[in-house]
């Protein structure tokens, strides 16, 4: 009887070894499948959590889009694998419908900057016309209806908050504007962004037919930034995440007249990082 059971005791090491390879069998294929899958896929991505104090930021780009200059930007940004926001006005649109596919196809959020971008003061009928025919023309090439509005000038004038809360539009503004449409030369515009831009700025800059400095800027630009650890949102991504601060939010600081403004739906969202509001900060963002 010892015999037996000390027979059986000697033979327990194996069965656990045994045991050991048979599940090594099992899950040792797809482990090496995974890994292959990460390592040899130039595509390949895994979900990664990003830091609470990521420093998000936004290109965005008016005027356009006009040729070469749109094609070139959306080459650079190509290149950096950076998605950007456009604010195209309409009239510009009709004429470069090629260049407004391009860049949903490569993943840019575009916004409305008005038709015929007017410089003179518009009543809220004119306003509404200018707004929604650009809205026509670019659901018209894409198939989107792109709920974005950036004012061509005239920005505090009482009627553009209401008129485009009532169409349903944030109003996107921005807390770094280096004047590139002055055309200061490549260095200043780099200085005057590398200097102003912070955690949750959108940055101004133009691809409506301003001249070769701010496309000669742009990859410095985004050289600088992408050294200092910043990364490149759209803008429809910086409200998704929370890091635009909502209208009502903002509200309180604004002037009596704009305080009566009342969005159309909760995810109306204005974002006004401007001099109104230095006491606070250049830029305007959630802080919590």
């Amino acid at each position: 009887m010892k015999e037996f059971v000390n027979t059986k005791s000697n033979h327990h090491p194996g069965l656990r070894v045994l045991k050991f390879l048979l599940i090594l069998a099992l899950i040792l294929p797809a482990t090496i499948s995974v890994a292959l899958v990460v390592r040899l896929s130039p595509n390949a991505s895994c979900a990664v959590p990003e830091p609470a104090d990521l420093q998000a930021v936004a290109l965005t780009f008016d005027d356009g889009p006009s040729d070469p200059g749109t094609a070139r930007i959306l080459d650079i940004l190509s290149h950096y694998r950076v998605h950007a926001t456009f604010f195209v006005v309409g009239a510009r649109a009709r004429q470069h419908p090629d260049l407004i596919g391009r860049m949903v196809r490569e993943g840019h959020d575009l916004g409305n900057h008005t038709y015929s971008h007017p410089r003179q003061k518009l009543t809220a009928a004119q306003l509404r016309h200018q707004i929604l025919k650009t809205d026509r023309l670019l659901h018209g090439l894409t198939g989107i209806h792109f709920r974005l509005f950036r004012p061509s000038a005239h920005w505090r004038d009482k009627e553009v908050l209401p008129t485009s809360y009532q169409l349903g539009y944030p109003v996107i503004l921005a807390s770094v504007i280096p004047r590139d449409w002055e055309r200061p030369g490549v260095e200043v515009i780099v200085k005057r962004i590398a200097g102003e831009t912070q955690a949750g700025s959108v940055i101004l800059l133009h691809d409506g037919g301003q001249g070769s400095r701010t496309v000669d800027a742009l990859d410095e630009i985004i050289t600088d930034l992408l050294r200092r650890r910043y990364v490149f949102r759209t803008i429809s991504e910086m409200i998704r995440d929370k890091r635009m601060l909502p209208a009502s939010e903002v509200r309180k600081w604004l002037p009596p007249y704009r305080r009566n403004a009342r969005p159309s739906g909760s995810r109306v969202t204005l974002f006004v990082p401007h001099k109104d509001f230095s006491d606070r900060g250049r830029t305007v963002q959630r802080t919590s």
